[in-house]
């Protein structure tokens, strides 16, 4: 079983102030942890400015007490909290050993120096995972859980990505006639100016059974394919001894794939809300089993009016509202969330 833990620093706060100020929270999360026999297993960072953040955060106790010890990701995708520079998602666990292992993929200068598009830096980055997964004795179909793919300049970028998606996806067996993987595309950037994308992966650690069943609402969002992309909405997963669900980037969408409530975000949240139950029902959950949400927004003026909504609807539930554009214009919001059965 996992624990899930949102932090964000204070925006009144300078940088340095900001990372000293979360070295404190994790030193008392890890304190309480400890009580009750968890202990951290993933942290992923949300930067506000990866380029110039990325060396002091590499500097700092809290990285190298808390962020380099297990395994982690960092990304920039400026969190929304008024001034703030950096939020964390932590991770816990009670098993004696880990069931999923979270990977980050990342491409260097050398590597943008000979794929200068998207479409050759996804084959880039998921030819690598797929490599990982072979030495291990696995393969995509059957051990990848999740992909986070963070595209750069995502308006100009996406298609590129889906298309590299797509024809990878092809030579290794997903198709519409299989299934293809839980995936977020969204909006970000790594610390590597010129890498128009980057990846994270989730996957069975190594000798311990899975099992999924695909989550669909079809009364009230079409299959990816049909607007040509490749991703589950979501996946009620048994691995090992542990059972939970991953939904992917949700948005205001219809059963037609068509976009609900344009131009009003509140509108779209509560659409990106119905979705998300619709596609829990189909593994027997309700918003009520929600471990935690990342809240993405394309306009970071819509802050105030997002983080209102959420404290209003879901006030107990952990979140994490970052500024990341969602790959259609048109969607203002995007969330995606894990959920436990209580």
């Amino acid at each position: 079983m996992n624990q899930y833990h949102t932090l964000t620093a204070s925006g009144e706060l300078s940088w340095q102030e900001q990372l000293g100020q979360l070295h404190g929270q994790m030193t008392r999360l890890i304190d309480s942890m400890a009580t009750k026999s968890y202990r951290l297993t993933f942290t992923k960072v949300f930067l506000s400015d990866a380029t110039n953040q990325m060396a002091s955060l590499m500097a700092s106790r809290l990285y190298t007490d808390f962020i380099a010890p297990v395994e982690h990701s960092v990304i920039e995708q400026p969190p929304l909290a008024e001034g703030a520079k950096i939020a964390l998602l932590v991770v816990g666990s009670d098993l004696a050993a880990p069931s999923v292992l979270h990977d980050t993929w990342r491409l260097s200068n050398e590597d943008v120096a000979v794929a200068k598009d998207s479409y050759s830096q996804t084959i880039l980055l998921m030819e690598r995972y797929i490599e990982r997964l072979q030495r291990c004795g696995q393969n995509l179909a059957d051990h990848c859980l999740r992909t986070w793919i963070y595209v750069r300049d995502i308006d100009n970028n996406y298609a590129g990505m889906v298309k590299a998606r797509n024809d990878l996806f092809a030579r290794h067996g997903l198709t519409t006639d299989t299934h293809f993987l839980v995936s977020t595309g969204i909006g970000g950037a790594s610390s590597v100016p010129g890498a128009l994308v980057s990846m994270d992966t989730l996957t069975t650690a190594c000798g311990v059974p899975a099992d999924v069943k695909y989550l669909e609402a079809l009364d009230h969002l079409n299959r990816t394919h049909e607007y040509g992309v490749a991703f589950e909405r979501g996946g009620w997963f048994t691995v090992g001894d542990d059972k939970f669900c991953l939904i992917a980037g949700t948005a205001s969408i219809n059963c037609r794939g068509q976009i609900i409530n344009e131009g009003d975000v509140l509108s779209q949240a509560a659409r990106v809300h119905e979705n998300i139950g619709a596609l829990l029902s189909d593994a027997a959950l309700t918003l009520q089993d929600v471990c935690y949400y990342v809240v993405y927004v394309r306009d970071a003026s819509d802050r105030t009016a997002v983080m209102n909504y959420l404290k209003t609807t879901c006030p107990h539930v952990p979140h994490i509202v970052v500024h990341a554009p969602v790959c259609r214009s048109g969607w203002l919001i995007e969330m995606e969330c894990v959920a436990r059965r209580r």
